[in-house]
């Protein structure tokens, strides 16, 4: 392929519109709010792309708040992962808090370029054990932009 045709292979991908968003651009995010008592892992949110689309993830966020104090140490984790299709599921973040006292509270929220494919799956899970009589109230989220592929 000469220099030529490459460049008028560029200029007519411009021409057609071919950036991302430029391609039926749509907001999804999902988020997660609630004051929970103590639990084994629990999936909180999960997020599939759907057929023929891409989704770059432009925000993670993890807020998590002890409510009420639980009956000796505890740990509560919140967890971001990302699954691609056909393949292994991978933690993006981890955020744990080791206080057992009322007003604790982690916070970790990620400005990222994350591109997730069809099939790809992101999910966030979180966890509060061993807890006796503890709460804890989540605030967690994601942000990105679904496009055509």
């Amino acid at each position: 392929m000469s220099i030529r045709e490459l460049l008028d292979g560029v200029e007519s991908d411009r021409i057609r519109g071919l950036n991302w968003y430029d391609r039926n651009p749509e907001n999804v995010g999902k988020d997660y709010d609630a004051s929970v008592a103590g639990h084994a892992t629990t999936e909180r949110i999960s997020y599939t792309v759907p057929a023929d689309r891409t989704c770059m993830v432009e925000m993670l966020s993890i807020n998590a708040y002890r409510g009420t104090a639980a009956g000796g140490n505890n740990l509560t984790e919140v967890k971001w992962y990302h699954t691609p299709i056909g393949g292994v599921k991978t933690k993006l973040i981890t955020n744990n808090m080791y206080g057992n006292t009322v007003g604790d509270i982690v916070h970790y929220s990620l400005g990222a370029s994350l591109t997730l494919f069809s099939g790809d799956v992101l999910s966030m899970e979180t966890r509060d054990v061993p807890n006796s009589g503890g709460s804890v109230s989540y605030e967690c989220g994601f942000k990105g932009t679904e496009f055509d592929v």
